[in-house]
């Protein structure tokens, strides 16, 4: 389907009524030269944009520049400013702040995640995570034994910081489209279920959410006092550089 098929397809839908329209995949977004072409398009049909991003295009001025100056854009800084007008919000790719481990988990990319850093920065600079909801996003997904240790860091980091946070074991792309991949490297059911009681324990400590709330899920959490997050395969998280220089909401 190309681009004026697909443009003519969202605007059928929105006569039936749709709102919004997230983009998702294995390709990066901010790499189709013709993307924010499409996103103004979506915004005068005042549809609502998510988009997901592994955030190095964001975070790389040269890779920036290449994919996207025909609108005008030099600097990473200038496509986050061009992801402001269009009003998008963005899912960023998070899978862990120790460098090796987050290059490993986008394929061996490296140099990946010191430009993936950089992402949240800007996108806070610019206010994504200032609105209420807030418009920036960390997926961290999926959750495996490789960075299950530093979910709930991960987590507390970003809500601090008004940051949204997506954090689940199950992803049918990459090594989550094979069943058998997806079982050697995903945590077992109840270090699963002792990780979201905690994140579900610090919602109520830091007032995110209510106990009525959880009590409306019908969620069961026994009060305990928190210890550290073990990983479930053995050893303990290895923070090289602690990732990006947000600074937390008062």
């Amino acid at each position: 389907m190309d681009f004026d098929e697909t443009l003519r397809l969202i605007k059928d839908a929105k006569r039936l009524g749709l709102k919004s329209v997230k983009f998702l995949g294995a390709s990066e977004p901010f790499q189709n030269e013709r993307f924010f072409e499409f996103l103004r398009e979506l915004k005068k049909l005042d549809v609502t944009l998510l988009v997901f991003t592994k955030g190095h295009v964001i975070g790389d001025d040269a890779e920036a520049r290449k994919w996207n100056s025909q609108y005008g854009i030099s600097t990473g800084k200038e496509l986050v400013e061009e992801i402001t007008k269009v009003n998008a919000s963005i899912m960023l790719g998070f899978n862990s702040f120790d460098l090796c481990t987050q290059d490993e988990m986008v394929g061996g990319m490296e140099g990946y995640s010191l430009k993936r850093n950089r992402a949240p920065e800007l996108l806070a600079e610019a206010g994504l995570n200032k609105h209420n909801p807030s418009r920036l996003c960390l997926a961290v997904l999926p959750v495996t034994c490789g960075n299950y240790s530093e979910i709930l860091e991960i987590y507390e980091w970003a809500r601090v910081r008004n940051i949204s946070v997506i954090a689940c074991p199950t992803m049918v792309s990459g090594k989550g489209s094979n069943e058998g991949a997806w079982q050697k490297i995903t945590p077992q059911a109840s270090a699963l279920i002792d990780l979201y009681a905690e994140i579900y324990e610090f919602n109520l400590e830091k007032g995110i959410q209510t106990i009525e709330q959880l009590e409306e899920k019908e969620f069961h959490i026994m009060p305990r006092q928190r210890a550290a997050t073990k990983s479930p395969v053995g050893g303990t998280s290895r923070f090289q550089v602690k990732s990006c220089g947000v600074p937390a909401t008062t």
